[in-house]
């Protein structure tokens, strides 16, 4: 997409920001009074926008602006998260971080001035010194100081001097490509870690079907070119008789909730993959990272912890659960223990003793 192309389409949705920022509604309650909310159009239209994003196809020239709107994705799809959930921890009209995003988008919505250094004759004319010369070029020994000898023979020969960008322009401009290339490498590592988790499993269907509490519908996700007949004729080959309860039941598809926590889950790892390689660390070793995708793989195939356990036991891969819940929920955190009631039942004891001790004394 060329500067503008996007630059269009920017400002149409911010057409259809300023028309409901001057409406009155939506109206919703939340938090026990009326609130305005983000209307569906605009909702839709913050979508759609953001889906364009998903893309490397953009003009050089358009970078600095690509990298302003995916800060604006990420805020706004995790306030897209927290109301599809249910909770009041956000606003219906969006929250302060995303549109501030929003508006830091709009302020990037020119093309960048790219400045080049005054050639020599010119600065010659102008009557610029020698050493103003060199420190406008950047021209520098590797102790930082002036080259001047290099100075010199510039202003001897000025022809031999190519146009330079000015150097607070080039440095920018470096900065720039290396975070585009950051983005260009995130985005490439999290399509492929989609490919590995929807890859064919190598299991076979007799190694399925001996895993403890198998369903059909599990074995289906897994192997997709299997059908009914073909599991059950396997099962009872093997003398294993599948009950009612694991034969396939109707799958409810995922929620737009569930969706957005996907999506925002895969987006936090791009990002974390991208800041650890743009530092030079080492994300994780091809050993650990295929672990990783197949306990995914295999946890989006439906199959249970303990299962997946099994599986990995049988390839002669030692894993246990705790680890495997940790890689599918890295972030979970251990839910507190219930809280221990009070003793109230012991007081009439220690009341009906006092009255014992008192009737004795009267005696």
């Amino acid at each position: 997409m060329n500067f503008a192309n996007l630059t269009a389409d920017i400002i149409a949705v911010n057409s259809a920001v300023e028309e409901w920022d001057a409406g009155l509604g939506p109206i919703v309650r939340w938090g026990g009074y009326d609130q305005k909310s983000l209307s569906e159009g605009l909702s839709q239209r913050f979508e759609q926008f953001c889906e364009s994003l998903e893309s490397d196809d953009f003009h050089e020239e358009c970078w600095h602006i690509v990298l302003a709107a995916d800060v604006f994705a990420d805020w706004f799809g995790k306030w897209q998260h927290e109301v599809s959930s249910g909770t009041e921890m956000v606003g219906p009209s969006g929250t302060p971080d995303m549109w501030t995003a929003w508006q830091g988008l709009l302020g990037q919505l020119k093309k960048r001035s790219i400045r080049h250094v005054e050639s020599i004759r010119e600065f010659l004319r102008q009557g610029v010194g020698a050493s103003q010369i060199a420190k406008n070029y950047n021209w520098r020994q590797p102790d930082g100081s002036l080259d001047m000898s290099r100075t010199h023979q510039a202003i001897s020969d000025p022809d031999t001097v190519d146009p330079q960008l000015n150097p607070e322009d080039e440095k920018r401009e470096e900065e720039l490509a290396a975070r585009w290339q950051s983005r260009v490498v995130s985005r490439q590592r999290k399509a492929d870690d989609l490919a590995a988790v929807n890859a064919p499993a190598p299991e076979s269907l007799e190694e399925l079907l001996t895993l403890p509490g198998v369903t059909v519908a599990q074995i289906k996700k897994i192997k997709p070119e299997l059908d009914d007949l073909t599991i059950i004729d396997g099962a009872r080959r093997l003398g294993i008789r599948l009950s009612d309860q694991q034969f396939p039941t109707s799958e409810r598809p995922a929620s737009a909730v569930e969706r957005l926590r996907k999506q925002e889950e895969e987006d936090d790892q791009a990002r974390e993959v991208a800041e650890k390689m743009e530092a030079g660390q080492q994300v994780v070793s091809d050993e650990q990272r295929d672990v990783e995708l197949r306990v995914k793989s295999l946890d989006k195939q439906g199959f249970s912890q303990e299962q997946i356990v099994e599986l990995f036991s049988r390839q002669g891969t030692e894993i246990t659960r705790t680890e495997v819940a940790d890689i599918l929920h890295p972030e979970e955190e251990p839910k507190p223990e219930p809280a221990k009631k009070a003793a109230t039942k012991k007081a009439p004891k220690k009341k009906a003793a006092a009255k014992k001790k008192a009737a004795e004394a009267v005696k």
